[in-house]
């Protein structure tokens, strides 16, 4: 009986800061018990993960995207050096080039074209540079061919 008031002061204290709404100390007692609950609730639920989902089944197939998909741009009556990197004809000027070119799948020589073509690109301008830099890309698709038949 002597602790009664240390007792009272604290529940006090735990009315202000936990049970606002209490009226006696039995209902203080009884919302700070439900407060551990769901505290204790809530804790054990953030320790616990979530299982981890896999899925096997394949990825919905991406229709394949074909020149004629791309919108031209019109063209106006500008120099060619104005327009920015037109994607569309970049596409069409590669597959007019690749059409009538030699085909080999010697890596090294592909490699050393490359290399050769590369080093011509810093002494190009405008439309020279623009075939150039379609006849590296045409290159660069053949040694992708070349190393994965390689394999």
């Amino acid at each position: 009986m002597e602790r009664l008031p240390q007792l009272l002061d604290l529940l006090d204290e735990a009315k202000r800061k936990f049970a606002p709404d209490a009226q006696a100390h039995d209902e203080i007692v009884a919302q700070l018990l439900a407060r551990i609950e769901r505290l204790q609730a809530e804790a054990g639920a953030a320790k616990t993960p979530e299982p981890t989902q896999v899925s096997f089944v394949a990825p919905p197939a991406r229709a394949r995207l074909d020149s004629e998909d791309l919108d031209e741009r019109p063209r106006g009556g500008a120099d060619d050096d104005e327009y920015d990197f037109d994607l569309s004809a970049f596409v069409h000027t590669m597959q007019r080039h690749g059409e009538g070119a030699e085909i080999t799948r010697d890596l090294n020589r592909l490699l050393t074209m490359a290399e050769n073509k590369l080093d011509d690109l810093s002494e190009l301008e405008g439309a020279a540079l623009r075939e150039a830099a379609v006849e590296l890309a045409i290159l660069a698709g053949r040694i992708h061919g070349a190393s994965r038949a390689g394999r």
